[in-house]
């Protein structure tokens, strides 16, 4: 059970199976691409991961992050989309790395508001506009663009990087591992064809459960 598997990772006598960051790390530099990993610093809850992110283990994983030169981004938290001061809190909590990037949780976000708030707490890149059951072009654009404020009329600093795949969307289309990961390389090659940014993302939990194993085989090939 996950209790059982929990309580045997932190009596240190289980490695922690979500720990996937040197291995998402090696795949990025053999293949010359810089990751950035999202951390959710949130206040415990039930629509939340309830992992301690101040815990020494989380701690020494951001600073071998910075080592290896990736970056650290914001996963704000599923109730922040709409509240300045929740985000802030949260983003405080990550007060000691330089956060240009931002994406909500369940890709949670609301247009203007959101944007607004990420402006204002000086955030540069939100990645939020993508699809949580499909893949595809839900911004009609492959490249980062400026984001526009329509109630204060008035282009904002921030940039929006268009999030093309997740992940847990090609489970969603219940296609098989093999024809949904086609899909994903032919929109690739559509961003290249464009000089454009292939936005994706792949969650460091999603390489332990029998449902991903034929999607893990494939992940080296979508990153190359």
């Amino acid at each position: 059970t996950s209790s059982s598997l929990y309580c045997k990772i932190i009596c240190d006598k289980q490695n922690d199976p979500f720990d996937t960051f040197e291995y998402l790390m090696n795949i990025s530099e053999k293949y010359g691409l810089q990751s950035i990993f999202y951390f959710l610093p949130a206040i415990k809850g039930k629509q939340d991961f309830t992992f301690d992110f101040k815990s020494e283990a989380v701690q020494q994983t951001i600073k071998m992050i910075h080592k290896r030169a990736h970056s650290i981004g914001l996963h704000a938290s599923y109730a922040s989309f709409d509240n300045k001061q929740l985000l802030a809190t949260e983003l405080q909590l990550l007060q000691k790395q330089k956060i240009t990037h931002s994406r909500q949780h369940f890709l949670r976000f609301s247009i203007p508001i959101t944007w607004q708030q990420l402006d204002q707490l000086k955030i540069s890149v939100s990645s939020n506009l993508g699809y949580t059951n499909l893949i595809g072009f839900r911004a009609g654009i492959c490249s980062r663009f400026s984001v526009f404020d329509i109630l204060e009329r008035k282009k904002l600093h921030l940039k929006e990087q268009p999030l093309i795949l997740m992940d847990v969307a090609l489970i969603k289309m219940n296609k098989s591992a093999k024809e949904s990961m086609q899909e994903a390389i032919r929109l690739k090659e559509i961003v290249q064809r464009f000089n454009g940014e292939f936005t994706f993302l792949w969650h460091n939990s999603s390489f332990l459960f029998d449902t991903w194993n034929d999607y893990t085989a494939n992940y080296e090939h979508l990153c190359e």
